[in-house]
Formats: structure tokens, C-alpha cells, sequence
């Protein structure tokens, strides 16, 4: 059972391996017999013996070959100190390598300081007992910084990011359009959030916060164009601009005609007509408070019916018992918040499905005195199916990262003629609720339906078919076709300003062309000659035949677009990349794709696009300094950017 071998030759065990890794560079060989080393560099030997250990070796490199030595740690790394790192790639995937670890104080300073700007957290939580045991917990050699210097890194991390956007602006060859965003706090402070909206180099559509500032004084030297224009200056984008979108009040109005007369002449386009954008959301906003205000009565009613039903726990379960017994829905019933017209909305849709079990509980329960009749139901069912439309249309507002003109010319049409249906129906409540709305939408058509048609026609899928199905419907076939045609005016308008701004480009490239190259000897021989009364009628007789020249190029380019098919109607069609592709057929045309496809029709966030109210700050960001708040809000956009990825498909 047991070896019968001696115990001593048990024992014997094998040769320990060389562990050291100064035998990278030295090799075991056998010498008469004796064990030595040989360096791999030059012809020496030394012992090599387990009891002569390896200084020797040490100290022959460090004297003989010492560049060697230098190389040798960090070719051959220890193991044991070594880490698996993950590195994280554009397109959210992740790499995984073996790395000797090494703390960088800097390093870490700053991805605490990009970890508090990404999700609001406070500047005190440095202060936080858990967060420190945490923190000494997770890697003790960390030193966590104070308040006061996490504020110094998160204003690094900021001028940081300015100037790769900066740069980013710099270098774009499309135009950028602007929307402007009141904001209030509860420090009576006014603030604005001045956002760029531009397809870049790669043609993908961005949107890039410029600034969140303070606004003290409205009048004067302080008034908002001149604050715009200030960021403008600073920003290098004043030449750049295609557009701004304000809200609808009547004071936008002078802003933008205050603008209008800031901006470099050179710079507009058409005249101007595409500058001022009326936003979208903000008009479907008023619309909806016109129509909650009107149906007033209604709507408190129900808000007093959900507040009886819920007030006790006997009244929830005799309405329950009261809806069972129809088969009513199984919803709750929802109490909306004032402010937020959506939860109205809700409130409203949700009470409807239980239009019978109220009135039920009318009959069997006499402190129910806030009942509403047949035709207060009837006024109900009117206002929830107008707010239904601008509901989904809102929902796709707040949901679209870049609302572009051409995606929504359709459903701000489809609004018109619900608000015509409105007026022109037998119902007085109707008519009510559509004349107050056309009034204000009336304001917002008028200064939008170029804009939004224009763009409409840029988009390869519709072309002109869209707009003149539309104006047809909203204006019938003669205003509809006179329409059409003012608008494809207003196209060829746009495509003489691209192609003379383009061929002046296209002059200032030449003119700064080497004074070695050859040179026209008619063109050079008419330079020669003193100004005369022939030389004026000949120049002005070569605009003539260039002008004549665009001309005919502006029929052709436009005419053969809109006479080609149209783009199929596909659910995942990516028009920026169709243009892309267009460029070596319509040159001009694409450079005014690149630039009116970038046209945002709407300014809210999503968190506030909802609100009667507008924008609010909360507490936290109301009692941060202005320039503080600023540098939170303008870094957390450009941070958000790397993980938004390509915005194209949103068309």
C-alpha cells in the first residue's frame, strides 16, 4: 500500500524556478561543470549558484548596459500589481486591458467633479460622512478634495469643454439656428438659455447650450437682444446665424426686429424672412390655457368630484361598488395638477370613462352636490378630444431630442384645420373654444408658414405635394395655388442668396490664388486702361450675362429636384443622409438642406414643455451665484453630448 522506496529519495524535489526578473537579460548555462549566468549583451559570465543570488547580475547591468535596465521593469511587469481596466468607446462599448495600476490624484479630482455636473448632485456631499467612508473604503490614497476646490474643477471641466466647442463652431461649414429660453427662479431672478442648433461636419443634427445666464434689467443697454448679441460676439457665431426661435408675447417681436437690425446685413438670408420662428410648443401652450379657461366650470366640477370620491375611504369604495356594477373601467381616478395642463388632460379622459358611475352617485348618495349634467358631459367630451391633438403633439415635442420644421409642417397643418372645423361647427361651445384659439394661432401661422413650408419642400419624401395638399385645405384651390407659388418663390429667393454667396466665396478663393499663375490677357490687358464710360457698360454687360447665367442655374437646379420622384415613405429614412448623398447632384440645394433642416420649431424642455407656468428652477439651482449655475448647466449639456450619439434618425 506504501511506496517501499527509501524516504530520502521521496524527498528529493525538483529545481525551483527562476522567479527574478533580472533573467530576462541573463541565460543559465553549464561551465566545466559549474552553473553560471551568461549576459545576453556581452560575452560575461558570472556564477551562478542558488546561494549567489542575483546583486551581481544587478549591479553588471546597471554598469555595463544601463538603458537596458530602465526597460527591463515596465517590458516585464509584476503581475500581481497589475489591474483590469475598462475603457469606454463612442459607441458605448467597452475594451477591457491589464494595466499597472496607479492612482493620479488629478485624474480622480476631476471624474468626481464631472460625476457632480452629470447628475446635479450637491457640491456638499464631499462633506458627507457616508460618501467619505465610501470613498476611503473604495481606494484610501484618494484625497477628497473640499467644496471649495471641487467648484475650482468643475470650472475647469467647463472652460475645458468651451473650447472644444469653440473649436467645433469654428470649423462649421452649415449655418446655426438659436432658441432662447425664459427661465424663472424663486430668488426673483429672470434667466435665458441661448441654445445652438447646427448639423455638424459629419452631418449629424447637434444641439449645444451656449449659455444660462442671469437677466437683471430688461431695458436699456441690458435689453435681450443686446445680451444676445453679446453671447453672439463671444461665441464667434454672429455671421453664422440662420434663425432664432422665441416664445410667443409680443415683446419677442421687437427682439427679433432688434436683432434683425444687429446681425451682419451679409449674413441673412432671403431678406430675413426665415429669421424670426415663433416656437411651436409654446403656441400650443396658450392655446390649451384658452381652452381650459373657457371650460372653467366643467373642469372645476370634475376636479371637486375626484376630491369627494377620494376624501374618504367609504365614498372610494362605494364608487367602486357603483362601477362594477356597469363594468366601468378599472382606472383611478386621477387629480391633475393646475399647473401641469397634461395631468388636466389625464384627469379629464379618466372622469369620462366614468361619466355613468357619477352620475349613479348622484342618485345614491345626496352629499354629492357637484354632479355634472348631460350637456356639462358633452362640454368634457369636446375639451378632452381637442386636448387629445395637442397632447400628442406635445408628447412628440418633448420626446424629439431636435424638433425639425419639415417633421412637423404636417401636424401644425392638421391643427389649423381642426381649429377651422372648430369654428365652422353648429356647436356654440365649439365655436367658442375655435374662435379664441385662431385668434392666437392666427398670429403664429402668419409669421411660421414660410419657414415651416420651406423646410417642408427640403424634404425629399413630400417635396412641394405636402404644402399644396395642405394650403388646399386650409385655403381652398385659389388662395391654396397662390399660396404654393409664394412659396416657391420665396425657395428660389433663398437659392439666389446661397448661389451668390457661394460664387463670392468661390471669387475670394481665386483672388487669393499664387501671382506666379497665368492670368487671362484679355481680363489683364482691360486692367491696363484708365476707368472709362466703355469699361463700366462692359463690366456691368458681364453681371448682366452672370445674373442672367444664376438664373437659368436656379430653374434647373430647383425645377429638376422637384420634378424628380419623390423619396419612398419609409419608417426609418434618414434625410440628412440623403442630402449627403445629393451633394454632387444639387450643390446649392444641399447647402440649404444642411442649414434649413437644422431649424427647430420649438423651445421647451421636456421637463417643462407641459407647464402653463414655464420653466422654474428649483430651490437648489435658485440660491447657486449666477455664474456658478451657469457653469453647472452649460458643462452638463456638453458632458450629455458624448452619450446622446447621432441625432439623424430623428426625422
Amino acid at each position: 500500500m506504501f511506496s517501499s522506496q527509501p524516504r530520502n529519495e521521496l524527498a528529493i524535489s525538483k529545481p525551483r524556478k527562476t522567479t527574478s526578473t533580472i533573467w530576462h537579460d541573463f541565460t543559465k548555462v553549464v561551465i566545466d561543470g559549474v552553473q553560471k549566468a551568461q549576459c545576453k549583451y556581452c560575452p560575461s559570465t558570472f556564477m551562478s549558484r542558488p546561494k549567489d543570488g542575483t546583486s551581481h547580475l544587478r549591479s553588471h547591468m546597471k554598469r555595463k548596459h544601463p538603458s537596458k535596465v530602465t526597460a527591463t521593469p515596465n517590458a516585464h511587469p509584476n503581475v500581481h500589481q497589475m489591474l483590469i481596466t475598462s475603457t469606454r468607446k463612442s459607441n458605448d462599448a467597452t475594451t477591457q486591458e491589464l494595466k499597472v495600476f496607479k492612482l493620479d490624484q488629478v485624474d480622480c479630482r476631476q471624474a468626481l467633479a464631472r460625476m457632480i455636473i452629470l447628475h446635479d448632485y450637491p457640491f456638499s456631499i464631499v462633506d458627507h460622512h457616508g460618501f467619505r467612508e465610501f470613498i476611503e473604503k473604495l481606494q484610501p490614497q484618494f484625497k477628497l478634495t473640499s467644496r471649495a476646490n471641487l467648484k475650482k474643477d468643475c470650472s475647469t471641466l467647463y472652460e475645458r469643454e468651451r473650447e472644444k466647442l469653440y473649436s467645433e463652431l469654428a470649423l462649421l461649414d452649415s449655418r446655426i439656428s438659436i432658441t432662447c429660453e425664459m427661465c424663472a427662479s424663486n430668488q426673483n431672478k429672470q434667466y435665458f438659455t441661448l441654445t445652438a442648433h447646427f448639423i455638424d461636419l459629419e452631418w449629424n443634427i447637434c444641439r449645444r447650450v451656449l449659455n444660462f445666464s442671469a437677466i437683471d434689467d430688461l431695458q436699456g443697454e441690458h435689453s435681450l437682444s443686446n445680451v444676445i448679441m453679446e453671447k453672439l460676439y463671444r461665441w464667434n457665431v454672429d455671421s453664422k446665424v440662420m434663425s432664432i426661435v422665441l416664445e410667443n408675447y409680443s415683446s419677442n417681436d421687437m427682439v427679433a426686429r432688434e436683432l434683425l437690425g444687429k446681425l451682419p446685413s451679409y449674413s441673412l438670408l432671403a431678406e430675413g424672412q426665415l429669421f424670426y420662428v415663433r416656437c411651436s410648443a409654446h403656441i400650443v401652450n396658450l392655446m390649451v390655457k384658452e381652452g381650459i379657461d373657457i371650460s372653467k366650470d366643467v373642469t372645476t366640477k370634475i376636479r371637486d368630484s375626484v376630491n369627494w370620491v377620494n376624501s374618504s375611504t367609504l365614498r372610494q369604495e362605494t364608487f367602486k361598488e357603483l362601477a362594477s356594477h356597469i363594468n366601468a373601467s378599472n382606472k383611478i381616478l386621477i387629480l391633475d395638477d393646475s399647473t401641469r395642463w397634461n395631468t388636466t388632460f389625464f384627469m379629464l379622459e379618466t372622469a369620462l370613462e366614468f361619466k355613468e358611475v357619477f352620475s349613479r352617485l348622484a342618485m345614491v348618495d345626496s352629499t354629492y352636490n357637484c354632479a355634472l349634467n348631460m350637456d356639462e358631459w358633452d362640454k368634457v367630451s369636446i375639451v378632452c378630444s381637442c386636448l387629445s391633438v395637442f397632447h400628442e403633439v406635445t408628447k412628440m415635442f418633448s420626446e424629439s431630442l431636435h424638433s425639425s420644421a419639415n417633421y412637423f409642417f404636417s401636424y401644425m397643418c392638421k391643427i389649423h384645420i381642426m381649429l377651422l372645423d372648430f369654428i365652422q361647427s353648429s356647436v356654440p361651445f365649439l365655436n367658442e373654444i375655435g374662435a379664441n384659439m385662431m385668434k392666437l394661432f392666427e398670429v403664429y401661422w402668419k409669421q411660421v408658414c414660410i419657414i415651416l413650408s420651406v423646410t417642408s419642400v427640403m424634404d425629399p419624401r413630400c417635396k412641394l405635394n405636402m404644402v399644396e395638399f395642405y394650403m388646399i385645405k386650409i385655403y381652398g384651390v385659389d388662395v391654396g395655388y397662390k399660396t404654393v407659388a409664394d412659396i416657391k418663390l420665396c425657395l428660389q429667393y433663398l437659392y439666389n442668396d446661397y448661389n451668390m454667396k457661394t460664387s463670392n466665396q468661390n471669387l475670394i478663393t481665386a483672388g487669393g490664388s499664387d501671382v506666379n499663375e497665368s492670368v487671362d490677357p484679355c481680363h489683364s490687358r482691360r486692367k491696363t486702361h484708365a476707368p472709362s464710360i466703355l469699361s463700366v457698360t462692359e463690366d456691368e454687360y458681364e453681371k448682366f450675362i452672370d445674373n442672367k447665367s444664376s438664373s437659368k442655374q436656379v430653374k434647373n437646379e430647383i425645377d429638376s429636384y422637384l420634378e424628380d420622384a419623390v423619396a419612398p415613405r419609409q419608417e426609418n429614412f434618414d434625410i440628412l443622409l440623403w442630402w449627403k448623398m445629393q451633394a454632387g447632384k444639387y450643390p446649392i440645394m444641399t447647402k440649404m438642406a444642411k442649414d434649413l433642416l437644422s431649424i427647430p420649431i420649438s423651445i421647451g424642455t421636456s421637463e417643462s414643455i407641459f407647464s402653463i407656468k414655464g420653466r422654474v428652477l428649483d430651490q437648489y439651482k435658485s440660491t447657486m451665484h449666477p455664474n456658478v449655475l451657469e457653469t453647472l448647466v452649460c458643462t452638463q449639456d456638453w458632458i450629455k453630448n458624448e452619450f446622446r450619439g447621432n441625432m439623424s434618425h430623428l426625422y
